[in-house]
């Protein structure tokens, strides 16, 4: 009887060993994994931090090409309004040329 216990106790710890063996595998492979996600996440910060510049380039250029644009739109608009004017003149000295002629012709 003597033998049965030490020979279960001796199954018991050869389990144990197996389990710590695999406990240590896993552990191992976990700590691969961790170090897989360090360099994962050291490459995706760096990558972000390329679209962060990308992103400022882009608006600083977007924002001088908007300015540009009002000011375009700024010239044109002045230039519209003063041909406008002029225009109103010129109806004006027709209107009244018209006027004399219609006077002359009575």
């Amino acid at each position: 009887m003597e033998n049965e216990v030490l020979n279960q106790i001796l199954s018991e710890l050869i389990k144990l060993n197996q389990g710590q063996n695999e406990l240590r595998a896993g552990q191992a492979s976990l700590e691969a994994g961790q170090d897989e996600l360090r360099a994962n996440y050291a490459t995706l910060a760096s990558e972000l931090q390329e679209v962060k510049e990308l992103v400022i380039l882009i608006e600083n250029g977007h924002g001088q090409h908007l300015k540009a644009l009002h000011d375009g739109y700024r010239l044109l608009y002045d230039i519209s309004q003063e041909i406008r004017d002029d225009i109103r003149h010129i109806y004006k000295h027709l209107d009244a040329q018209d006027a004399r002629i219609m006077m002359l012709e009575r």
